[in-house]
């Protein structure tokens, strides 16, 4: 699982929503304030409004929060993964055949030297690539190919069959 850049600007988009929840939570609250610091008598339908108002605007603030930490949570775990999958593969590098077959190649510190199949890395598989010195196939999807280490040599006396009539 990749990183995904779509949680992260949704997680910023839910904590601006959260903020502005807040924010009109504490209005709402200076309201209340300023109405029971003031010397007049309170006009109990209007405090009662108000409470009323701080009530929903908390609760918004707190459902904004919820769906906040799920991204967070989420973005965690996108986190984790990413970071097994770099662990996993730690030690391999992108490499050209001789003949331009893009593989993964095992790094110093990894013995023997062997070769992934580039599109089961990208899948997040770590498959060795058995083979020979001229070519390699991947044995876990027969649609991932195969790949060339050397050129073949083109025969010298190639004659095409003979049609039968």
């Amino acid at each position: 699982m990749d990183f995904d850049i779509i949680t992260v600007k949704n997680a910023i988009e839910i904590a601006r929503q959260g903020s502005s929840a807040l924010d009109a939570a504490i209005g709402v609250a200076k309201t209340l304030k300023q109405l029971v610091q003031s010397p007049e008598p309170l006009p109990v339908n209007l405090v009662d409004e108000t409470i009323e108002e701080l009530h929903l605007q908390i609760l918004a603030a707190q459902e904004e929060n919820v769906v906040l930490r799920k991204a967070i949570i989420q973005l965690e775990r996108e986190n984790i993964d990413l970071k097994r999958r770099q662990e996993k593969f730690s030690g391999y590098e992108l490499w050209d055949t001789p003949v331009g077959d893009l593989v993964y190649r095992s790094g110093e510190g990894i013995e023997p030297i062997h070769y992934l199949c580039p599109n089961c890395h990208d899948a997040g598989i770590k498959t060795v690539l058995p083979g020979n010195d001229k070519a390699k196939t991947c044995r876990a999807a027969s649609n991932h190919g195969n790949f060339n280490f050397s050129a073949r040599p083109v025969p010298r006396t190639w004659k095409p069959r003979n049609k039968r009539r």
